[in-house]
């Protein structure tokens, strides 16, 4: 939170004290759900910091919204407070946070934000906003100089696809006495029930942890609880534009944002909203119709319903998707090829190998993991009583073809030109595919690429001689629709250890249901050996040596197993 000032200087302290005593003392006499703050504790100790700030802020233009909020809200004077703690992976000598030397950007884990309304009956506090970087552990180290050198080491195996850069400041408002930070993380935040829900939560998690890209413009300030409010018209003047739920509410008062509110919103900020609803029966799984929406980095909110034994009543809830885990380990793919599991499957998604989604709940915290396999359909959704997936809803540009859809037309494709491509010299990778595609062990994996972005991976591919395209088909992929799907094309073992695969079918994102229904939808197709061009296109050699590497849509370096 950046521009917000401390009512007073504060000092480091080390980390070598109770997280969960801290917790308690900074609720102590307000009605809270610690599980938020207590989950930012709990990482902040996984990521190793050794030092906090705690500091009581001044209120800002947002905490003032919030303060604002809650007395049209109940029509008298509230009062609030607000303190932030922020960690670091180092305790330095002098242990002064102003000192830039001995505590750079880098060294910043996480800060947090907790708000304390004072209503005319009670106390209710919960997180406005909270950021860490993405997961992994500080480790200290002696540099060339001597001195103490922090060395992150990214968790194995974690993929956070919704990040960027934020700004926080410590101190107060002195000019000599403050700091800006700057951070590299994911954006949480919790609902106070009051005027705002967990639709408002998931909505500001997703967009103020997006790219700008998949909105209508380009850098864009946060999202905050009062924008959601203003372009939705909720102003507390009546029970219907009265959101949450607190006692002696009217039976009339909105409870939570509903899917409409959700597009309102995303519309406004010049977005498109693609919504997968689970409610009647649907052949594909959530979260195979979900990962190529998350690795496309797509910002995306989960929704999910459940029984609750307690009211007797069911509850319906929203969950933003930050990303996932992959284990390359993974038995089920191939087994449940081998072992002739039922229903059979014409061939292997990715989605297989992923064991987790990243979310942040605000009910329980920020990179919380859900098992991919969780909250699956065994009945028709509407007449499920346990907890299951009901709707994704994701912001995408202007795209008319789901990623699934696109990758069972890719597979269907490349299948068939597998089959019947016959070239005149012999290719070891095109033979594989054949006797792949027999076993039903074909591996498809998709993502969403614009043409340039597309056209760069190709260039990258040529620069380290995985491909050797001629200028005739690089001009050729000039032309190439400006919203893909790409479907890649591989095999278990060569996905699983290498992470490379042996090709590409390409498909048109903008494509009309009716293009799609008649594969018409297909633009391109190149596999060990050769390349073609649409369903009635040209055949020609193709130069693939060996093998390519998978599409990433993020450069950071991870740690992978």
């Amino acid at each position: 939170m950046q521009g917000v000032y401390a009512t007073g200087v504060e000092k480091l302290k080390s980390c070598d004290v109770s997280f969960f005593r801290l917790a308690k003392k900074l609720c102590k006499g307000v009605r809270c759900n610690k599980h938020p703050l207590r989950r930012f504790l709990t990482l902040m100790r996984k990521m190793s910091a050794r030092s906090y700030i705690e500091e009581q802020l001044s209120p800002g233009a947002e905490l003032l919204d919030e303060k604002h909020m809650a007395e049209q809200r109940f029509g008298v004077p509230v009062g609030i407070k607000a303190t932030r703690l922020t960690f670091f992976a180092s305790f330095p000598p002098s242990k002064v946070w102003s000192n830039k030397t001995e505590l750079p950007d880098t060294h910043l884990l996480g800060y947090a934000v907790l708000v304390t309304l004072e209503l005319p009956n009670e106390k209710i506090g919960y997180l406005l906003e909270a950021v860490i970087q993405t997961p992994r552990i500080a480790f200290s180290g002696i540099s060339d100089g001597g001195g103490e050198e922090i060395v992150p080491v990214e968790v194995a195996n974690y993929y956070i696809h919704n990040y960027r850069e934020y700004k926080t400041t410590v101190g107060i408002a002195s000019s000599k006495s403050n700091r800006d930070f700057t951070i590299i993380g994911n954006f949480f935040t919790q609902q106070n029930n009051l005027t705002s829900t967990c639709g408002h939560a998931s909505l500001r998690m997703i967009v103020n942890s997006a790219k700008s890209a998949f909105l209508g413009y380009g850098k864009m300030d946060k999202l905050t609880n009062r924008r959601i409010n203003e372009i939705l018209d909720l102003d507390f003047s009546s029970p219907e534009k009265t959101v949450g739920y607190y006692k002696g509410d009217a039976s009339s008062t909105k409870r939570g944002l509903n899917r409409d509110d959700i597009e309102k919103v995303v519309k406004s900020l010049g977005g498109q909203l693609t919504v997968v609803d689970f409610s009647g029966e649907i052949a594909a799984e959530y979260d195979e119709i979900m990962y190529p929406m998350v690795e496309s980095s797509f910002p995306t909110i989960l929704e999910i319903k459940g029984w609750n034994t307690a009211t007797r009543e069911t509850y319906a809830h929203a969950v933003a998707i930050m990303g996932h885990t992959w284990n390359s380990d993974r038995w089920e793919p191939e087994a449940n090829i081998g072992y002739g599991n039922y229903p059979r499957r014409p061939y292997i998604r990715a989605s297989s190998w992923v064991c987790h989604y990243l979310m942040s709940d605000d009910n329980y915290g920020m990179n919380v993991t859900l098992p991919s396999d969780m909250i699956r359909n065994d009945i028709v959704p509407y007449k499920n009583p346990k907890l299951h997936a009901t709707r994704i809803m994701s912001i995408t540009p202007k795209i008319r073809i789901l990623g699934y859809d696109a990758q069972e037309i890719a597979v269907d494709i490349a299948k068939k030109l597998v089959q019947e491509t016959r070239l005149s010299t012999k290719w070891f990778w095109l033979d594989e595919l054949r006797r792949k595609v027999k076993s039903r062990n074909l591996v498809a994996r998709t993502i969403f690429l614009t043409r340039n972005e597309y056209l760069s991976y190709l260039k990258e591919q040529e620069s380290r001689g995985n491909l050797e395209p001629s200028k005739e088909q690089m001009t050729q992929f000039q032309s190439v629709p400006t919203k893909l799907w790409v479907t890649e094309i591989t095999i278990p073992n060569l996905y699983a250890g290498n992470k490379m695969k042996l090709g590409d079918v390409l498909i048109n994102a903008t494509a009309s249901k009716v293009a799609a229904d008649n594969n018409e939808c297909f633009v391109l197709a190149w596999l060990p050996g050769f390349i073609r061009y649409g369903l009635s296109g040209q055949t020609e050699p193709w130069l693939l040596y060996e093998y390519a590497d998978i599409i990433r849509s993020s450069q950071e370096a991870l740690v992978e197993w």
